[in-house]
């Protein structure tokens, strides 16, 4: 008996010499007694408070928030960070599903690049705000987003918001992770012309977000930027712009094959490449319900429509998307032609090469090898203006425009093609090979008369009469 007593006794001691002596003076009235906070040599290693609606301030002195030292807390609301504080390591508020509001003073840095800021709020399902000391030369925050300094990079969006966001007009990039894990209705997310970059797994699971809009400017997308994969996503439409130049893999993978997903290229685009190349399921265009073409007040009055009626086809080049009244290029028009092409056969311009029987001549002009001018070239769209040279940068007359708008039409078999001379008073200043191109548009109803009966075939063709003219195609 004596030893049994022994040995319970001794069960005892050593279950209490293993426990910390911190944890066996919690202070339950106060969650900000010096008890609670277990600190070694300045490191925040552990906060022992307990109960529910808790507003913790870190003692000053704390320069280290140690990994998971407030992991899952389920009382924890707030948690204020004193300027002393230089480092958060990673999963340091993990899994805090009460924790609403995280203050940081001016020593909390984020040195890194590659730094994660998802890896210490992953499971903050409640966190409604990052809020930065003005002062803090390292982060900032505008209305508790939190962003970095040096690149103005959106690095984290609070995981308990809901609703809709308009991320601020100046940001540079969407940082690695930024909304990944948000586990509340984010209904819709507005991305700013500013943004270049997004990067990988930005977007990813992202419950209720059902549409986004890539913004003309992005010209990167990271890879799982915008993919399904990891649980409670319903992204079913995107629209990507022509600016984009690297898409990552498996960024627009549909992990969950929702039904009818679909997303919008540019004709012509990089983004319709990668999509035909990796089995999208894409459409060249814009949905029919898409919002104002950019720039709208730059053209006239009788343009608009017909830009509007255009932009949301697809076929206008994002760069050609404003100053609609400037002088359009050699260049320019071949690219607008091919990306039309493209638009009416729903095929890429190598199929349409393809199925024509025709191959492009990398070395057929000395001035240009844009890739665009080649296919018109070798389409029949359009010829050079010498031996070997195209003059890509040169302005764009109306005899060229008619021309070309007639040999685009032979390339999709659209328009009649036995027509009635076009009967304009200044006929005789036609150029011979125009003769046929000015005839084509005028009884198609593609091109009409610049006033007086005339039809002025050496003035020069604007951005706006480009795409109202492509628009105007039957």
């Amino acid at each position: 008996m004596r030893k049994r007593i022994l040995s319970i006794a001794l069960a005892v001691l050593m279950l209490v010499a293993v426990v910390p002596a911190a944890a066996l003076a919690v202070n339950y009235d106060d969650p900000n007694a010096a008890e609670n906070f277990v600190i070694d040599n300045g490191v925040l290693t552990q906060y022992l408070g307990a109960g529910y609606n808790l507003h913790v301030v870190v003692p000053d002195g704390v320069t280290e928030i140690a990994e998971n030292a407030f992991a899952n807390h389920v009382g924890i609301v707030s948690v204020t960070l004193p300027d002393s504080v230089k480092f958060v390591s990673s999963h340091a508020f993990w899994g805090d599903t009460a924790l609403t509001d995280i203050n940081f003073g001016t020593g909390v840095m984020s040195v890194a690049p590659q730094t994660i800021m998802w890896v210490y709020f992953y499971g903050c399902t409640s966190l409604l705000n990052i809020n930065v000391h003005p002062d803090n030369p390292y982060l900032y925050d505008i209305d508790g987003v939190l962003f970095r300094r040096s690149s103005d990079q959106l690095i984290y969006f609070p995981g308990g918001r809901t609703g809709t966001y308009d991320i601020p007009d100046g940001t540079a990039s969407i940082g690695f992770l930024a909304f990944n894990g948000l586990r509340k209705e984010m209904t819709g997310v507005t991305i700013p012309a500013s943004v270049r970059v997004i990067e990988s797994n930005a977007f990813m699971a992202v419950k209720g977000l059902t549409s986004l809009t890539v913004p003309e400017g992005v010209e990167e997308l990271g890879s799982f930027a915008l993919t399904t994969a990891g649980g409670g996503f319903s992204l079913k439409e995107v629209i990507l712009p022509a600016s984009l130049t690297v898409i990552g893999d498996n960024a627009l993978t549909d992990q969950h094959n929702f039904a009818g997903r679909i997303v919008y290229v540019p004709a012509g685009s990089y983004a319709e490449t990668y999509c035909k190349t990796n089995n999208i399921a894409y459409k060249v265009g814009l949905p029919s319900d898409y919002s104002e073409a950019p720039d709208l007040d730059t053209a006239a009055k009788w343009a608009q429509d017909g830009i509007q009626s255009a932009y949301s086809k697809g076929f206008v080049p994002g760069d050609l998307q404003g100053n609609y009244t400037a002088v359009i290029t050699r260049a320019e028009f071949c690219r607008m032609a091919v990306n039309y092409v493209e638009y009416v056969t729903g095929k890429h311009i190598d199929s349409v090469l393809t199925d024509h029987g025709v191959t492009t001549q990398p070395d057929i002009f000395t001035d240009t090898n844009d890739p665009d001018i080649l296919a018109a070239y070798a389409l029949g769209i359009t010829n050079g203006t010498g031996p070997n040279t195209f003059s890509p940068d040169a302005s764009f007359t109306r005899e060229q425009a008619a021309t070309m708008i007639m040999n685009t039409c032979k390339v999709l078999g659209i328009g009649q093609a036995d027509v009635p001379d076009a009967g304009f008073a200044d006929m005789t200043t036609v150029s011979s090979w125009a003769v046929d191109g000015v005839n084509f548009v005028k009884a198609n109803g593609i091109m009409n008369g610049t006033g007086n009966d005339n039809f002025s075939p050496k003035g020069t063709y604007t951005r706006q009469e480009s795409i109202v003219t492509f628009d105007r195609i039957k």
